[in-house]
């Protein structure tokens, strides 16, 4: 008896996706539309912590410590770890548009302070983003919404 190819290959089971954080990829496939080439666009490190001061200042966040790596095989512009700021500039993460995107998941952070339901990339986040844009005069107000509804991203707005 001859078995049949279908029996003996392996089904693929679909992968499950947990939506914890449905707006991640539109919101970094929007940032991707607006840096360009990150690499041409560095800030020195004493304007990342000049920024990153006055926007925990204007929002009421306790500062956060800002450091500078250099990590060119390391694939990640920035990350945020507790009341540090970690930007990589081997990989082009010291760009205004890297450096206001993790001071808005630090004072997200700090504004909603463990709120249950609170995602990574959600209205909150992307309504802190929003204002900080328009407060370092990088996109204003009008050109940020009409990206978001572009993208379909939901947004709060926050006090600044």
């Amino acid at each position: 008896m001859k078995i049949s190819r279908f029996v003996t290959q392996r089904v693929r089971q679909p992968r499950q996706y947990v939506k914890s954080d449905p707006q991640r990829y539109k919101l970094y496939f929007m940032e991707r539309t607006l840096l360009g080439n990150v690499m041409e666009h560095q800030c020195k490190s004493k304007y990342i912590q000049a920024i990153v001061d006055r926007a925990c200042d204007n929002f009421c966040a306790p500062p956060a410590e800002v450091s500078i790596v250099h990590r060119p095989k390391i694939r990640i512009w920035g990350w945020q770890l507790f009341n540090r700021l970690t930007f990589n500039r081997g990989f082009g993460g010291c760009n205004i548009h890297v450096v206001l995107h993790e001071v808005a998941h630090y004072i997200t952070d700090e504004l909603t302070a463990g709120a249950e339901g609170v995602q990574d990339h959600g209205p909150e986040f992307v309504g802190v983003y929003r204002a900080l844009m328009d407060q370092f005069n990088v996109l204003p107000n009008c050109a940020f919404d009409a990206l978001c509804s572009r993208w379909n991203l939901k947004w709060v707005e926050v006090w600044k």
